[in-house]
């Protein structure tokens, strides 16, 4: 959330985030969308970057403090079909 309102409103005046949460049968899936202009492709990665990335540090800190508390837990980042950001978190219960 803080990520879509922080790089979002930089390129959106009228910035829309959308934040869901579905519960299966193993797992629980959080996903943040927003409007705004998406991760470049420099940025667009499929798995979580190093901590010692320049770039994403605060996306970097909550997922690891996630897999303190949730191992299997993993992250991706993605932009939507009209270049919004997209940042799913699955959890896997146990």
């Amino acid at each position: 959330m803080e990520n879509a309102l922080k790089y979002g409103i930089k390129t959106r005046s009228d910035l829309m985030i959308v934040v869901t949460c579905e519960q299966l049968e193993n797992a629980v899936t959080f996903t943040v969308i927003d409007n705004g202009g998406g991760f470049s492709s420099e940025k667009l990665i499929s798995d979580l970057p190093p901590v010692e990335s320049e770039t994403h540090h605060g996306l970097a800190n909550s997922f690891r403090r996630l897999q303190m508390l949730y191992p299997t837990a993993n992250m991706q980042l993605s932009n939507t079909d009209d270049g919004g950001a997209k940042v799913t978190l699955h959890v896997a219960r146990a």
